[in-house]
């Protein structure tokens, strides 16, 4: 995009649903949906109960989040079952992860199941380095998918696939048991080319192909979120998505694309002419494709359909897309946090306050009606939570107040108080360039943040 083409549409996020913007070669960008979400924009919602995963782009991975049990984080006993199928059997990919935060070295605790050229995979480290093991010949494609057993009993692990391959071994350990972090990562990972993860896990690429089933021991519910997910069977390429013949569809799980032939523009090549090319735009702010044409977001203090008319704001009225306020760095303690607002909700779900240092990052929204308090410790990558209890009225103003004091969080909503005790202490520290924004919307949101 631009005179020089130096300008990326990822520049002005156009994606909906809390999407993250990437570039892609040929359609400009891709975004990547939360879990539930599809379509060009994200602006869909999709019931997903057979998960639909393949890479988004170069070094950015699907993936599909489950809780891992309580009877899992820190035990001697795991079992996860799954059942998959895919028509790639020339990938290396990772089928699935559970580990511990933060960059990994040799000695970081972790399971970890991949799919190598049709060999399955399990590699697992108690501490005290890695051990692996694998299936003694490769998997064929066929129609009814496979299904994998992975199983660890103390420092003993094995796997068992369509019920006939079996193998196991043992790890060098001090103790039985693994401390893990308590999420179940299918089909890849939120780290960009894996970076965070141990081994030689970077080398992999992410899961291409459908995943039938999710159970066993190790599982403590249903999907809690992703990123870039589709339902198996269903494409979001059709004849029309790219108004063809003007444009060729990129087909992704959960959204898609379009390189448009010489002549045509726009997000699905319906206009020929670029919606934010500088020569015929009127907008003094930033420009945004849309589905259709362009719309104009203009910055702080100024407001109108060209973001040409001056406007001071008394009380804030955020759309609800791509809105939000950056307020000055400043001063933030992770023992004592108190956040307080007068609110007047349009919607029963949407992020509020969102807060962000080097140790933890901490979000104020709205979930169904209910007013959410969530911290996430960035050492232990456990998050803890509190919800109010009582449901805010919609198109009325009211009071409200979120936070933590000591090792307990609480939500305040007119006068009725809720709280509950914190999963993650972290290390007492004061964080003086804290960044602080309302109604926060960015390409890269933490997971389960948006």
């Amino acid at each position: 995009m631009g005179n020089y083409c130096n300008q990326s549409v990822c520049d002005h996020n156009p994606c909906q649903s809390g999407g993250s913007c990437v570039r892609h070669p040929g359609s400009g960008f891709l975004c990547v949906c939360p879990f539930g979400k599809h379509g060009i924009f994200c602006e869909y919602n999709v019931e997903i109960t057979r998960p639909s995963l393949s890479p988004i782009s170069s070094g950015i991975s699907t993936y599909v989040m489950y809780p891992l049990s309580s009877a899992a984080i820190n035990s001697d006993r795991f079992d996860l079952r799954l059942r998959f199928q895919t028509a790639d059997m020339d990938q290396i990919a990772l089928l699935a992860y559970i580990g511990q935060s933060g960059r990994h070295d040799s000695r970081s605790q972790h399971i970890a199941l991949t799919f190598v050229k049709g060999y399955i995979m399990l590699t697992w480290n108690m501490g005290s380095g890695p051990r692996r093991v694998f299936t003694s010949r490769a998997l064929g494609a066929r129609r009814g998918g496979h299904a994998v057993r992975a199983w660890r009993r103390g420092r003993s692990a094995g796997l068992v696939v369509d019920g006939r391959f079996n193998v196991s071994g043992n790890a060098p350990a001090g103790r039985a048991n693994m401390t893990l972090l308590p999420y179940i990562y299918i089909g890849g990972h939120p780290s960009e080319n894996f970076r965070d993860l141990p081994h030689d896990l970077p080398l992999h690429s992410g899961w291409r192909g459908c995943i039938w089933e999710v159970g066993g021991q190790a599982v403590g519910g249903a999907a809690m979120g992703g990123r870039g997910v589709g339902q198996c069977g269903v494409t979001q390429c059709t004849a029309s998505s790219c108004n063809a013949p003007r444009g060729v569809c990129i087909h992704s799980p959960a959204t898609y694309g379009c390189i448009c032939n010489e002549g045509w523009f726009g997000a699905t090549c319906a206009s020929n002419r670029s919606p934010c090319d500088s020569a015929r735009s009127q907008c003094k702010g930033a420009c945004v494709i849309t589905l259709d044409d362009a719309q104009c977001d203009c910055p702080y203090g100024k407001t109108g359909l060209h973001c040409d008319q001056d406007l001071i704001p008394m009380d804030i009225l955020f759309s609800g897309t791509r809105s939000y306020l950056t307020l000055y760095p400043r001063s933030i303690s992770s023992v004592s946090l108190s956040l307080e607002a007068e609110i007047k909700p349009m919607k029963e779900r949407g992020l509020v306050i969102f807060v962000q240092t080097p140790h933890f990052y901490t979000s104020l929204s709205l979930q169904g009606g209910l007013l959410e308090y969530r911290w996430t410790d960035q050492l232990s990558g456990l998050t803890s939570l509190v919800r109010s209890g009582v449901v805010l009225s919609m198109s009325r103003w009211h009071r409200v107040r979120a936070g933590r004091y000591g090792s307990r969080l609480y939500a305040w909503v007119d006068g009725a108080l809720s709280t509950e005790p914190m999963l993650a202490h972290a290390y007492p520290h004061t964080a003086s360039d804290a960044s602080l924004l309302i109604r926060y919307r960015h390409r890269y949101l933490p997971p389960n943040y948006n």
